[in-house]
Parts: structure tokens; sequence; C-alpha cells
């Protein structure tokens, strides 16, 4: 579990700094998109790409790190 949790930090460090605060006010804090964009001083299509893209990095990043497991 420690190693997941590890993964999952190392991913969301990674990602650019816009996506991160992004991820963290949606799916951390529970934001709406709304919210998330009004917060940030963006439109919520700019708050739904980002969330596109940070889903598709933990993905990816998650998969990467199944194989290395196995």
């Amino acid at each position: 579990q420690r190693e997941l949790q590890q993964t999952l930090t190392q991913a969301i460090e990674a990602m650019p700094e816009k996506r991160q605060q992004v991820f963290r006010l949606c799916f951390m804090q529970e934001f709406t998109y709304k919210e998330a964009a009004e917060c940030m001083e963006v439109s919520v299509k700019t708050i739904e790409n980002h969330m596109t893209l940070a889903l598709k990095d933990l993905r990816a990043s998650l998969s990467e790190a199944a194989e290395n497991y196995l």
C-alpha cells in the first residue's frame, strides 16, 4: 500500500503545476468543476481539460507501476 501511495504522489508531482492544482481541487478536495473554475478564474472547460489529462497521466503511471511489480 505504501508503494501505491508513493506512485500516486510521484504521478501527481510530475504533472504540470496547473494540472496538479486542478486535480487536487476536484479530486482530493471534492470541488465541483464550476467551483474549481471560479477559484482558479478559468473556464469550466479548462478544468475539464486539465482533469482529463490528469486522469490520463495517473492511468499511465499506475499502468507502468503495475508492469514493474509483475
